[in-house]
């Protein structure tokens, strides 16, 4: 995840620099590829420190491939907000599947 984290800086500073015209194969790899780096270090951290499968995460790493593959041809700014509608996506997915997993009333489970 650090990686992705360092990535990201890189790609913050190419599309403050240019955040309009085409985005380049540089910004999109940054820009895409510092989400997709966080994700995938996530996915990996719960499969092995607590043997959780990430659905949200499985699905999330294919849409920013897709992404990836179209982003020359958005601006860099708005590019540069879709990583993070994937992420919120991710984050309503895991949400309701938590609260799926602990419906019971007060929404406290004592293990």
């Amino acid at each position: 995840m650090v990686p992705g984290i360092i990535v990201a800086a890189v790609g913050d500073e190419r599309v403050l620099v240019h955040p309009t015209g085409h985005a380049d194969r540089a910004t999109v790899a940054t820009v895409v590829g510092n989400t997709a780096l966080i994700l995938f270090g996530h996915l990996l951290l719960n499969r092995t420190a607590f043997g959780m499968r990430s659905i949200s995460r499985l699905v999330a790493l294919p849409v920013l491939g897709v992404l990836a593959l179209i982003g020359q041809d958005l601006f860099p700014i708005l590019l540069s907000a879709l990583p993070a509608a994937v992420i919120v996506g991710v984050i309503v997915f895991d949400g309701k599947a938590i609260r799926d997993e602990t419906d019971v009333p007060g929404g406290v489970v004592s293990h």
